[in-house]
């Protein structure tokens, strides 16, 4: 099949772009190309057109741009393959955070997302139709529902901001709160195991250091504290970042003793009482905004700190 190549700001060029998906990515495009994207079109063919979902004002929660595909398989609870025009590509719901595989409730996420996509299914893009690891971003619907909402609402998904697929945002974000009010899924009261017996909090993260970015890892850096009056053993526990695609876990024994603090450092250098170095060779925390996430060895969140750049 003949690709439709896209270019982007400066004419660099962008990803190949199946002509089938031409389509779905023009507003996408639009707003790479340096002009405005339009806003979402309740624009739907004329088969199993969905019902509004999520009980929101009249039109906002309809399909927008997009196209007919079928589902090949599931990958976890917000990835998925599907298929067009005989061609397969990986897409990644927008708008939500699943646990990762292997986490908790990463098995029921993933299950949950086959069975409410499980055979053709509609996809939305937003303002920008690819991630940087050339995943498809999309919303998804099936038989009425927006499915990435349908996660959230149902506490297996966290609502996420990726700018600058924003245009659903809000009742993604409306889902999560209610999900959170219920206790549902990831929210609910020892989901994932009891939860360890102390206070620990994301304090600071310091995302953008003087200077281009890569110049000073160092200066870049999340520091965690604990607020309770015992020490912390924090073996087996993981930090990640909202992609989840940067992680760092402590190293066995590492304890943070009583009401003290630690930097972790995003570059290298030598471990000492009070700062670790993640060891990555580029930035971790995004500048225009992002989530850490400080998750415990049963699973559960122990603590998380967002921020807007």
């Amino acid at each position: 099949m003949e690709p439709v190549r896209s270019f982007g700001a400066g004419g660099r060029t962008a990803p190949l772009i199946p002509r089938a998906l031409a389509a779905v990515c023009l507003a996408s495009a639009a707003a790479a190309c340096g002009t405005p994207a339009p806003e979402p079109a309740a624009v739907m063919p004329p088969r199993a057109e969905p019902a509004p979902a999520g009980g929101g004002e009249p039109g906002m929660n309809e399909p927008g741009m997009g196209i007919w595909a079928d589902v090949v398989r599931i990958i976890d609870g917000d990835t998925l393959v599907i298929s067009l025009e005989g061609d397969e590509h990986r897409l990644r719901l927008i708008g939500i955070d699943a646990p990762e595989t292997g986490e908790c409730l990463s098995r029921e996420a993933g299950i949950r997302l086959g069975e409410l996509a499980s055979v053709t299914v509609w996809i939305e893009t937003d303002r920008q139709p690819y991630d940087r690891h050339g995943r498809l971003l999309a919303y998804l619907w099936a038989e009425g529902d927006l499915v990435n909402e349908r996660l959230a609402a149902e506490g297996l998904a966290a609502a996420r901001a990726y700018e600058p697929n924003t245009a659903r945002q809000p009742a993604l974000q409306a889902a999560e709160d209610a999900a959170r009010r219920s206790r549902l899924g990831m929210w609910a009261d020892g989901a994932c195991g009891a939860p360890p017996p102390f206070d620990i909090e994301i304090t600071e993260i310091r995302w953008n250091p003087p200077g281009p970015d890569g110049d000073d890892l160092n200066g870049e850096y999340l520091v965690l504290t604990n607020l309770s009056d015992r020490p912390v053993d924090l073996s087996g526990f993981t930090l990640r970042d909202a992609s989840a695609s940067n992680r760092y876990r402590f190293p066995p024994g590492r304890a943070l003793p009583a009401r003290s603090r630690v930097t972790v450092h995003t570059g290298n250098g030598q471990d000492g009482p009070d700062r670790l170095y993640w060891g990555s060779d580029r930035p971790i925390w995004n500048n225009d905004g992002d989530r850490a996430l400080l998750v415990d060895p049963a699973g559960n969140a122990a603590a998380e700190y967002s921020y807007r750049g």
